[in-house]
Parts: C-alpha cells; structure tokens; sequence
C-alpha cells in the first residue's frame, strides 16, 4: 500500500490505556490510515521515528514536571501526569 506519509519505528501511545507498542503509522492527507508493521508499504516521505514516542493529539503531553527537580526531594514522589 501507499501512503502520504510514513513514520517508522515508533513508540506508539494509542490512548486508550493499552501498552505502548513499536511500529509504523500510515498516513494520508490529514488522517491516519495504517498503524503496526508498515515495513512492505511505501510512501512519499518516509520519517524515522528511531523509538520516539508518537500519539495522537488528543492526548496532552504538556507538563511542569522539571519543577520537581527545583523544589527538594519531598516532590519527587509526586505523582506525574
């Protein structure tokens, strides 16, 4: 299959809670179209992720979490989210 857009080996963070995963995302114009082991698809441009966490943007990844390291070692058992 042929895709817009490949980006290959990935860490993959669905959202749904599920264990993160390796693998490919396909995708097309502005939708995701494939997700797993893409190795036999080709694309127009072809992105290698090298094990870097990819999701969706739904999820907010934004945090404050190096205020932690400011603040003693009483916040270091904070949770994070």
């Amino acid at each position: 299959m042929h895709h817009d857009l490949i980006i290959r080996d990935a860490m993959i963070l669905d959202g749904t809670g599920a264990p993160r995963t390796r693998g490919d995302v396909g995708v097309e114009g502005d939708r995701i179209v494939a997700v797993g082991d893409l190795g036999a698809d080709t694309a127009g441009r072809d992105v290698m992720a090298q094990g870097r966490a990819i999701a969706p943007g739904f999820i907010d990844a934004h945090t404050h979490d190096d205020r932690a390291v400011l603040c003693g070692p009483a916040c270091m058992t904070c949770k994070m989210s």
